[in-house]
């Protein structure tokens, strides 16, 4: 289930640099003889989505076989300016992990791009891809943690902690305070159904999930997450959670990288980071249609007031985020 009909978000940058160019740049290197079809597709759509530019699948495929970036065609790209070079680092990463090969060599080649580019903001996602493909997959879990941690709730740590027992599996429904936390999103369903509050109690219900304070909810600092699947309509199944994460990493720049590793690790490669993992369930150009989506959002859901919320229209929310049908 994909979200309700609405208008094509924009490109999250728009570029004149000849497609060819950014073809290359975006080949993975250790491509091999056999190309996988998501190489290919997983180029066009970061094409279309990110950068605004449409290119044949047959095209691509066509000139996977003899591209490999180099000095030529990096001079095509000295037009781009920062936020666009960024944007092809990150594209790159999606691509070299498409067909769920983990080669360092392919590391290597995204990071020579972000060098040669001159491009530093992605660095702890690139660290953290460094760490994938070493295998060093539970530093990466607890490296992905203290980063997002940070990155969101600062020195918090309260957050901090709460959210490091969250992945150990411990719950936070012990206390009268949990109770009344529990009590008050229990009420959320007596508001009018027009409203943000009484689609966020439909969702904890129809889906299963224990409201904060709950027998097993968690505690209600993380609401922000089930509210983003209420506004955008992607449900918490494996497919809805990896467009919600793309979704995030396009409205949330600092942990892009980070946010569509979790993607393709989580439901792609099948690696288990905190649910339980899925293998292939990769649509490239779903998932970066939903990366543009959230770089379209006004606000960055992580950190919007949402008690601020939960009494108004659902709707006229929506709209005013630029997420309305």
């Amino acid at each position: 289930m994909l979200p309700r009909q609405e208008p094509d978000p924009p490109a999250v940058v728009r570029v004149q640099a000849n497609a060819a160019a950014l073809v290359a740049a975006l080949c993975p290197r250790a491509l091999g003889s056999i190309v996988d079809p998501l190489i290919p597709k997983s180029i066009v759509a970061a094409l279309r989505w990110v950068f605004g530019r449409t290119l044949e699948l047959e095209e691509v495929e066509a000139a996977l076989l003899g591209s490999r970036f180099g000095a030529d065609e990096l001079g095509m790209l000295d037009g781009f300016d920062m936020d666009a070079r960024c944007e092809l680092v990150r594209a790159a990463m999606v691509v070299s992990l498409a067909d769920q090969r983990r080669d360092p060599a392919r590391t290597a080649g995204v990071r020579a791009l972000a060098e040669q580019l001159g491009v530093s903001a992605t660095d702890e996602g690139l660290e953290q891809l460094s760490l994938l493909t070493a295998g060093k997959l539970g530093q990466l879990r607890w490296r992905m943690l203290d980063h997002s941690v940070n990155t969101l709730w600062g020195e918090r740590s309260d957050s901090k902690r709460e959210l490091w027992w969250q992945l150990v599996g411990t719950v936070f429904t012990s206390s009268s305070a949990e109770r009344a936390v529990a009590s008050r999103f229990v009420g959320l369903g007596l508001l009018p159904p027009s409203t943000v509050g009484w689609a966020l109690h439909r969702h904890y219900r129809v889906h299963g999930l224990a409201v904060p304070g709950e027998g097993r909810g968690v505690s209600d600092k993380f609401v922000a997450h089930e509210l983003a699947h209420v506004l955008t309509d992607y449900p918490p199944h494996p497919y809805g959670e990896m467009l919600l994460a793309a979704f995030h990493a396009g409205n949330t720049p600092a942990l892009a990288i980070e946010l569509l590793l979790r993607a393709l690790l989580q439901y792609h490669h099948g690696i288990r980071l905190d649910d339980a993992p899925t293998r292939g369930l990769l649509v490239p150009d779903d998932l970066f249609r939903a990366y543009a989506r959230g770089h379209a959002t006004r606000v960055d859901l992580h950190h919007a007031d949402w008690n601020a919320l939960l009494e108004r229209d659902l709707d006229e929310v929506r709209r005013e985020l630029g997420l309305s049908a």
